[in-house]
This record gives structure tokens, sequence and C-alpha cells, in this order.
């Protein structure tokens, strides 16, 4: 329900809340001044009406000196009448209530006097704005409205002239704390929550015969329109409930929570940044019957998987399920790919619990599917090895939605399990080569040593040839730092350019290792013309992990290439072996440019002769 929607009917179920509260006591204790407005009109008859009170004031006076008027006339058997009310409501109508009234003002059995009728409240948000009296019954007899009307008007002329009188004014302020204590004392003998009932006080919802057009159905005594209880009123009828009904504050509540749900906490499980005082203790995630005991942990990975793939996040529409405390949330995520981006359509369905503030109770995942049917990428087994890969502390399947494998490629599941450690450190890996690959080409950042605080003490870098470079996590830090050191050099010196930031792709392999994928856009400037070519360096490389630890035990670098061209594995060895020995002295400029001619000489023998 829309939030406008929403609070015009809520003001409209505190007012029927406060009219069935203080009308069956009309005739015992004037009503409240919240309840009426300011310039509230009373008035009797349909066509022509007679007009009893046109102000708060004038309207509280006259109920007083009613009720003061029946005390004084039964003043020993005479007990404070309860007024039975029926409240008519028009769905689609929040301004207008009609009521159904019924009251016994016989001083004895013997002699009855038994007043029925039927009134209209034309409301103003939560108060009175018109009082109309539209038909009088006595003892069963239908009685003339007008007429009740003009004899009442010479009370509100009376009434009028003692208000406006001067001479009467002193004793008007003097009177009104009696008249007050002779109104508590007439309803002190009653209790009014205790005698008042459910039948005195129900509330129907008001239909018309044969129409479907609920909005003018304000009449009902001629037999026009029905009167139906509210609480049997057909629940397919409407997804929401009625205001004025026992379900109406318990949808109250829920819409309170769906509101801070859709608010605060929906943004939060989309970027990640969600907080486990959002969950219930016992909160548990079901998707393709696999249960997730730590939902936050799940979106968390869901939410770092869209960042670093580029995934986009779409929600497509929310759904109340009130009668259940649960909403259902549908979307769309769309994952770059090739040839053609991946679409998947999904619904997952947050229960709450009875919290404030709104904590979700558990999630049950109802739809994850490919939209394109023919596609190899299944959503259903997606969305369930994500699930088995979180519950179970293993990461190795996150890849399958963090990071898309090649296209035409499957990938199988790893035998070997990990432990909970290793688990969260390779995950920590990943992020982390993200950050700081992306970095190698920023004149401005602080060369580092990519990942280096997963580093294994015995690390080892081995070759294109499988050759062992580097041993010791020292040595390895020491050639790795001054090789990153010499590239932002050379770039600081304007002898070799970026022309763009470096293209990063991670992915966990099958057996658990973490491959990237490393591509440098440069310009090699001073050199002869006849090689003066954009350098396009890819650089494939893998880090393995240590099963137990997660700690990385081996870089390995697997392949390379020059503006699309494979490159000799010694080439780079070579270049690798460089920062390695203690004697070179050269500078690191001069490393880089060294490398670059290297380079470019191996490209010249290439080309045909």
């Amino acid at each position: 329900m829309e939030e406008e929607d929403f609070q015009q009917k809520n003001v409209y179920n505190e007012a029927l809340n406060q009219l069935r509260q203080k009308f069956p006591y009309l005739l015992q204790t004037p009503l409240s001044n919240s309840l009426l407005a300011p310039d509230i009109e009373l008035n009797v008859g349909v066509s022509p009406s007679i007009s009893l009170a046109s102000s708060r004031e004038e309207l509280l006076r006259l109920q007083q000196i009613i009720i003061l008027t029946l005390r004084a006339g039964n003043l020993v058997q005479f007990q404070p009448p309860v007024v039975q009310c029926q409240f008519g409501c028009l769905p689609n109508n929040t301004n207008i209530v009609r009521i159904r009234w019924r009251v016994d003002l016989a001083a004895s059995p013997q002699q009855p006097v038994l007043f029925d009728g039927e009134s209209v409240v034309q409301l103003n948000g939560s108060s009175i704005d018109t009082l109309r009296l539209e038909s009088v019954n006595f003892n069963g007899q239908p009685q003339d409205a007008v007429t009740i009307g003009r004899f009442l008007s010479s009370s509100r002329r009376a009434v009028q002239q003692v208000q406006s009188s001067p001479l009467l004014q002193p004793f008007l302020t003097s009177l009104s704390p009696l008249l007050d204590t002779l109104l508590l004392s007439s309803s002190s003998n009653t209790s009014l929550e205790d005698s008042l009932s459910e039948e005195s006080s129900s509330i129907f919802l008001i239909r018309p015969i044969n129409s479907t057009n609920t909005a003018n159905a304000t009449k009902s005594s001629n037999g026009e329109a029905q009167w139906v209880p509210l609480e049997e009123y057909p629940s397919n009828s409407s997804d929401f409930p009625l205001p004025g009904s026992g379900s109406w504050s318990k949808y109250a509540l829920f819409h309170k929570r769906a509101e801070q749900f859709y608010k605060e906490v929906l943004p939060a499980l989309q970027d990640g940044t969600i907080d486990e005082s959002c969950f219930a203790r016992e909160a548990r995630l079901i998707t393709q019957d696999v249960g997730v005991k730590n939902p936050q942990r799940f979106y968390q990975t869901l939410a770092i998987g869209r960042q670093q793939s580029g995934a986009q996040f779409q929600c497509t529409g929310i759904k109340a399920v009130w009668n259940d405390n649960a909403v259902e949330v549908s979307y769309t995520t769309t994952i770059p790919s090739l040839p053609s981006a991946l679409r998947f359509r999904g619904a997952d369905v947050f229960a709450f619990n009875d919290a404030d503030p709104v904590q979700i109770a558990n999630i049950r995942q109802v739809q994850f599917q490919n939209e394109e049917p023919s596609s190899a990428w299944d959503g259903t087994l997606v969305m369930k090895s994500l699930a088995k890969a979180v519950e179970t502390g293993r990461p190795d399947t996150w890849a399958d939605l963090i990071l898309l494998p090649k296209s035409g490629q499957s990938r199988s599941f790893p035998r070997k399990s990990r432990s909970d450690t290793a688990a969260t450190t390779i995950y920590r890996i990943m992020e982390r080569l993200h950050i700081d690959l992306r970095q190698l080409a920023g004149q401005n950042e602080t060369a580092v040593v990519p990942a280096s605080n997963y580093l294994d003490e015995a690390v080892q870098l081995t070759g294109y040839l499988n050759e062992t470079l580097v041993k010791g996590s020292a040595l390895y830090s020491r050639s790795i730092l001054l090789a990153v050191q010499s590239f932002k050099a050379a770039l600081n010196s304007n002898q070799i350019k970026s022309k763009q930031a470096p293209a990063v792709r991670i992915e966990l392999t099958e057996n658990g290792n973490v491959r990237c994928a490393l591509t440098l856009f440069l310009q090699v400037v001073g050199v002869p013309a006849s090689v003066n070519v954009p350098v396009k360096l890819q650089i494939d490389f893998e880090y393995v992990a240590d099963p137990d630890s997660g700690r990385i035990i081996q870089h390995r670098l697997l392949e390379s290439r020059i503006n699309g061209q494979l490159t000799p594995g010694d080439v780079v060895s070579r270049w690798i072996r460089r920062f390695t020995d203690p004697s070179s002295k050269r500078s690191e400029e001069e490393d880089w440019l060294g490398s670059a001619l290297d380079t470019i000489k191996w490209m010249r023998s290439l080309r045909p002769e």
C-alpha cells in the first residue's frame, strides 16, 4: 500500500476507534475536544435540514444541557444510558461514517422510551467536521426529523442567548466547573470500558445492492445498500485489510516494518553493508533446498561479487504478504559476459519477527532463473552452489557468480575440501588483488606488493618454464616491489606511458587456486619510428594457497602476450632474475627501459626478413 494511502486510511481507522469509544456515551459524557473540529456543524434532517450548532463550544454546551435535563427528570431511578451503535464504513470513502443508534431512556420496564435512528458523520482527518441526524424513531414509530430539529432549535437559541449575554458571563464562568463535576458524577457509577460490548459498537461495511460502486452507498435505510459485518467481508475483496477491522492494527504494525525494510534494510542488502542486527538470532536462508545459517555473509558475498564483476542489480517490485508478516522482493541481475550479457530474474520472500526496529526472521528464495532458456547458465544451479559454498565455508564455488568463466567453458566443482580459515583467507586475497593490481599504473599511487599480507613465509615465484625464480617471502617481496617501483619510475619519466587503466580479471579455479589476468596498455616513447607501436602487455599468473591456512605458498607465471602474440618464457624469466641479482646496480628506469628494448627486439624477430 502506498504511504499516502496508508496514512489516510490509518487516520480513518483512528477516527473509527474514537467514535466506537465515545459515541455510546453521548448521553453520559460530553465528547472530547480532540474529536470535534472547531467549526463543527450539527444538523437535523436531510432536505431541508436545520442547524443546531455551528461550533465546537455550542455543540458541547447543547450536549451538556441534554445530559443534565435527562438527569433532572429521573433523579432517583435514572441509570446513565448507553447508546448502542453500529458504524457503517465506505471502503472507498474515508471521509464518511454512517451510524445506526438505539437508546432506552425508560425509567422503568413498564414505561418504554426507545429511540433509534441513523446519523451521518463527516470527517476531516481524525476529527468530526459535520454531524447530521437523518432519521429518528420513537418506540418503533418513525418521527419527522425536521420537526424534532425545530423543537431542538429553541434550545439552541436559548444557549446562544445565554452565551452571548454579558450579564450571565460571570455566572457561566463559575457554573462551568460545577457542570463538569455533575457530568462526571453522572458516569462515575458506570465503567465506560466495562459496559461497552462488541454488539453496541460493532463496525459494518456498507455496500450497495446490484452495484460494485461502494463510494456512494450512503443511504441504507431504504434498502439500497447492505450492511455487512466488517470482519465477515470476503478477504479476497482486497489485498489489504479495511480500516476499523481487527486486522488493521496487525497490518499497521506490518506496514511500519515493511517501510523500514524497504528504506533501510533492502539497500544495505544490495550493497553488502547489512548489519547482523538486522537478522534474528535464528535467521535462516533457504534456496533450492539448501539452508544457510549465515544470511548476512551470503548477501555480503553477493554484493562484493556484483561490485567486482560489474553485475547490475535492480529491484522490480515489492509485494506485501501482510498475513504472514513478510514481503516478496522481485529483482533482476544482469551480469556482463561474452557473447552477450546474462540476465537472471529472481524473487525472495523475507519474513519478519515482531521486533522494532525490523528484523529478518528467515528468507526463502522462490525463484532465480535465466531469462534465456537456451543458455547453459542454470540460475537454479548458480544459486544452489553459492548457498552451499557459503554454508560450508568454502569460497571455491563463489566464482561461479562473482567472476564468470570463459564463454563456452563449463566449470566443475573442486573435490578437495578446505578449512573455514583457508576459505576466508582466499576470499580476502581475491578482494585485495582487485584493488592492488588496478593501482599498478597509477603514477601517484604508492608501489605495493599485491596481496602482501597473505604471503606464506616459504612462498615461491616460478617462471613460465616452471623454474623457481625466488624462494622465501623476503626475497619475493623485494623482487616484486622493485619491479613495481621500476614500472612506476618509467611512467614518471614519460618514456613509457600508460594509455588507460589496467584490466584485471580474477577467478577461482576448480582446484582452488586464484588465477589472475592482468592487461597493461602501454606506449613506448623515444624508440625508432619503425617500432614505435602501442604495447598491450597481457600477463596470466596464478596464486596457490595452502589448504589449511589459505596463505599464498606459490606464485606461478603462466603466460604472457604482447599485442596478442605469445612471448617466449625465457624472456620474462630473465627479466625477473634481474631484480633478484644482488650485483645489479642499474637504476629502476634503466631496468624498465632495458626490458622494453628486449621486448621490442623480440617483436622485430617475429617479422619476416
